[in-house]
């Protein structure tokens, strides 16, 4: 594909396909800033998707540089490691969801809400599947991690189209590039995904089924534990202000930024030109019929009982 460098640290599975390693997505290298203070590094963590994707960005051209702040970008396979990571102090904040910043509040973890992100979530059947449509999906199953955003997204869209949850067999599998692996290889009939793996299964040859579009949400948020949003605060903000510029660059000209998808953020080089960005936002909180809608949906399962407010959840820098 013209243009397209290396696939980074990228794993490639049985079938070829390049997929993200442990030292994948942005290679765990620290932004640049001179005598900066280490006591104020700023420690995120990070999943293989687009929300977090602004972020490489934000480091590959020398935003958090122009800023002044020190930033390293760690690279979590899934979000039971990432949230332990962030539970234990071992980072700072993360590229997260509602759900995950509600599990913690319910369980005494005092994590905050400081803003959204802007990705897009999938359901795909496998090539090898004759499902052509979420109600060909009743009895089959769908790989996903379990009370996660990605859950949430797939019950949404199963809802949406009048199809009980409980009407799939649910398969977990928590790490985002297994799962992959296992929907190319047939040994699940759909899966839910992130982009932009999305789009790797795509050219694959899975079959899009639904995206998160359709739903009109986005529920994928950043996360800070109040301990660093208290002693961090300018550098947080400093980070913002790279971030704000990291999505003004993507949206204005996101074919400029697609050699990094590749080269620095670890994903296959098949996706360089196919993968469609989404129109990423400037730092804002979620609504509060995001959220409530979200703890509702966990409280509605069982797995929240706790109550909590949209107060509770989410604070600005």
């Amino acid at each position: 594909m013209a243009g397209a460098g290396p696939v980074g640290s990228g794993l490639t599975g049985p079938s070829g396909l390049g997929l993200i390693g442990p030292a994948g997505l942005g290679l765990i290298e620290p932004a640049e800033a001179g005598s900066q203070d280490a006591s104020k590094t700023i420690r995120l963590g990070l999943l293989p998707d687009a929300d977090s994707f602004p972020f490489i960005v934000a480091r590959e051209y020398g935003f958090f540089d122009e800023q002044g702040v020190t930033v390293e970008l760690i690279p979590f396979q899934n979000a039971i490691e990432r949230d332990g990571a962030l539970h234990s102090g071992a980072i700072d904040g993360a590229v997260s969801d509602i759900l995950a910043c509600a599990f913690a509040r319910a369980g005494g973890i005092d994590v905050r809400i400081t803003s959204v992100t802007d990705g897009r979530y999938a359901i795909l059947a496998s090539k090898t599947s004759k499902v052509r449509s979420l109600a060909d999906l009743k009895g089959a199953s769908i790989g996903l991690s379990t009370n996660t955003i990605i859950e949430y997204v797939t019950d949404r869209l199963l809802s949406r189209a009048q199809i009980p949850a409980t009407a799939v067999n649910k398969v977990a599998i928590p790490k985002i590039p297994v799962r992959l692996q296992m929907l190319d290889a047939g040994k699940i009939t759909a899966a839910c995904l992130p982009e932009p793996l999305a789009t790797v299964a795509v050219i694959s040859g899975a079959r899009l089924i639904a995206t998160s579009d359709e739903l009109g949400i986005a529920p994928g948020v950043v996360i800070f534990r109040p301990l660093a949003i208290k002693d961090k605060a300018a550098e947080i903000r400093k980070l913002y202000a790279a971030y704000t510029k990291a999505v003004e660059k993507i949206n204005a000209d996101p074919n400029a930024v697609r050699d990094i998808l590749v080269q620095k953020a670890g994903f296959p080089a098949s996706i360089r030109d196919a993968f469609v960005f989404p129109k990423y936002r400037r730092p804002v909180l979620p609504s509060k019929d995001e959220v409530e809608t979200v703890v509702k949906w966990l409280k509605d399962k069982g797995l929240v009982k706790k109550d909590l407010s949209y107060e509770d959840m989410c604070r600005e820098p």
